[in-house]
């Protein structure tokens, strides 16, 4: 019955959201790619930081008063952090510590808001290649920055909620992680702006009704020994738009393209680049009296037409894989921990023979017994795998012989 009320939310999520969407904001440290989110969780106890900063200019944007011209370059830094609670439970907190328009009367903002988010996720649906999550952000603002600003997402400066699906496809069941991965996001967002002044200025310019969008995300993720190339297709389309007056009050979609690079264990650089797609029809009216003009005026459009991204990720701790699952009613046999997510599933099927309702009926020590000698052997065999696979990618494709053996 779970997993039909899974599925049936899944459809309706499709067939509502299929044409209105809103953006993807960074939300969590793992289990992500760039601006997609995935259904599958990093293991037990991972705790890890993301460092993300990403940036636009527009060269000879305005003129510097003495003939000449000078660009105009937006910026963005955002850190955030997360822990993995439970198999199934990630939660976050994601600070907007930097943002600039670095126009001629330039006004940057310092840790303008900070987004909690909690990601319940790593349910399997109809078999192990596919995965299920659901994730709910909530939007705390903190300082004076100026929250109607160009080239950003839209935002009044008020809190702000969204609700997301997360439906991740992979190739290997018994290693997700390592397998190329097809990802679908289908969201909800409010602004919760009824009210706020999106003005810059001391004129006030409330906004009449509170805006909302839906989003999306199709994404995808190809991971090699050394390196993660991604592709994401994004955007959005609100519900009810933002007020006349308001900067990206327009249905936007976007190409992302990029890598992630692996020069440590505990560490890992992601490279990247948004392209505008469509919608690229400006929707403001602008007035100077509240500071909303066009910008760049050299050129003027209505968003960037590209934005570089360069992340660092910092893994504080791995964890380790576990057999529990959050808010599980089902006694458990409770296993050693293991650090493999092939092993992890293995022991999982392995499990279901020696618990109530099992095969064999009932737990009994000689099968905990007998899944503790499994996982020994599981975790040295796909250890022994991973070294060939290592040195045969390092020799590109030349074989040497392995004096070790799976068992």
């Amino acid at each position: 019955m779970k997993k039909f009320l899974q599925v049936v939310l899944i459809l309706f999520l499709f067939s509502s959201t299929t044409e209105k969407v809103f953006s993807q904001y960074v939300l969590t440290s793992g289990g992500r790619l760039m601006r997609a989110q995935e259904a599958y969780l990093p293991n037990v106890g991972a705790f890890s930081i993301y460092n993300h900063f990403d940036f636009n200019t527009v060269a000879g944007a305005y003129g510097d008063g003495f003939g000449g011209a000078v660009p105009q370059w937006l910026m963005r830094n955002i850190t955030v952090g997360d822990y993995v609670v439970f198999q199934n439970l990630q939660v976050s907190g994601a600070a907007l510590l930097y943002q600039d328009v670095h126009h001629l009367d330039t006004k940057s903002s310092f840790l303008e808001n900070i987004t909690l988010v909690a990601k319940y996720a790593s349910l399997p649906l109809f078999n192990e290649n596919i995965y299920v999550g659901f994730l709910g952000s909530l939007m705390i603002p903190l300082g004076s920055g100026v929250y109607n600003s160009y080239g950003n997402p839209y935002t009044a400066g008020g809190t702000e909620i969204g609700v997301m699906t997360i439906l991740s496809y992979y190739t290997d069941e018994l290693f997700p992680r390592e397998s190329f991965s097809v990802n679908l996001n289908l969201g909800y967002y409010n602004f919760l702006d009824n009210g706020k002044d999106i003005s810059n200025n001391s004129n006030p310019l409330p906004s009449s009704a509170s805006a909302s969008a839906l989003n999306y995300a199709l994404a995808f993720r190809l991971p090699t020994s050394s390196v993660e190339l991604m592709a994401e297709f994004w955007g959005w389309s609100f519900v009810n738009k933002p007020p006349l007056q308001a900067y990206t009050r327009e249905d936007l979609s976007f190409i992302t393209v990029g890598l992630k690079l692996r020069p440590l264990e505990t560490a890992a650089l992601t490279l990247g680049i948004d392209y505008l797609l469509s919608g690229n029809k400006d929707e403001t009216s602008y007035n100077s009296f509240y500071d909303i003009i066009q910008r760049p005026g050299a050129n003027p459009i209505n968003y960037t037409q590209w934005r570089a991204i360069i992340g660092i990720q910092v893994n504080i701790s791995n964890g380790t894989a576990s057999t529990t699952r959050f808010g599980s009613t089902e006694e458990e046999v409770l296993l050693p921990e293991t650090t493999s997510q092939g092993a992890m599933i293995i022991l999982r099927k392995l499990e279901e023979n020696y618990r109530p309702g099992g095969k064999d009926d009932a737990i009994t020590t000689k099968g905990k017994e007998e899944l503790s000698r499994r996982r020994i052997e599981i975790e040295q065999n796909l250890e022994v795998l991973r070294q060939i696979l290592r040195q045969a990618e390092s020799q590109q494709g030349t074989s040497q012989p392995s004096t070790n053996e799976p068992k």
